[in-house]
Order: C-alpha cells, then structure tokens, then sequence
C-alpha cells in the first residue's frame, strides 16, 4: 500500500511540474513581413493581394515590390505606377490592374535572392522576403 501511495504522489509531482508545450499558430504572420532582419544586410519586403491573373503574377507582384524596396534602399530612383480599371456591365463587374515599375539605376543592377516567402491563409496575400546579394 505504501509502494502504490508513493508511486501516485511521485506521478503527480511529474505530472504537476511538467511545463506545458507552448502553443504555436501556424497561420501566424512571420515578425519579417513587418520587420525584416536586421542584420547588415539589405532585404526588402514585398506583399500582393490576390491577382485577376493568378497566382504567378501575384507572386511576380510581390518580388517586384521587395526588388523596388531593395533598390530604394540602395539610392536607386525607383517609380512604381498602378493603373487599375473597374468595369460594371449590369450586375457584372471586372476589375483589371496593371504596375509598373522603373528603376533609374546609373550603371548599377539590383541582385537579390528570395529568402521566404508567405501566404496569409485568410486574405491569401503573398509576402515576400528578399536579400540584396
């Protein structure tokens, strides 16, 4: 009786102390969608909603908004233009848009990699992080 007692107070001392797992949202937002690293190097975050195209040029939207950044960063003149048309036909309607982007760059390139990249599974913006190389 005294072996059962014991074995049950030790099971409850482990048990009792035993630190609960922290809990982890898989569908949280990454901090570098926000602020990205800060480590020395150049990277720019860049971010698309949905696009009437799809998918790829959702993703081409976001690379070429985190390119801008690391160009900005970089000195470089960059000028960005969106152009989006609405058009209602009855109860229809389409919207199209169009961006546009012109780096003024005086004999340099802007090279950067894709370091992560995130869809937001409610909204399914695409963020991208990326690094001057």
């Amino acid at each position: 009786m005294k072996n059962a007692l014991l074995v049950l107070l030790s099971l409850v001392l482990f048990l009792g102390c035993a630190a609960p797992k922290p809990v982890v949202d898989p569908n949280a937002k990454p901090s570098w969608t926000l602020n990205p690293p800060m480590d020395g190097k150049i990277y720019g975050v860049g971010s698309s909603p949905i696009h009437v195209k799809g998918l790829n040029h959702q993703r081409a939207l976001a690379i070429s908004m985190a390119i801008d950044e690391i160009a900005r960063q970089n000195g470089v003149v960059v000028n960005n233009t969106l152009e989006r048309i609405t058009m209602v036909n009855g109860a229809q309607a389409s919207t199209a848009s169009r961006d546009y982007s012109v780096q003024s760059v005086n004999g340099q390139t802007v090279k950067a990699h894709i370091v992560e990249m995130w869809q937001d599974p409610y909204s399914s913006r695409i963020y991208v992080l990326m690094v001057q190389q």
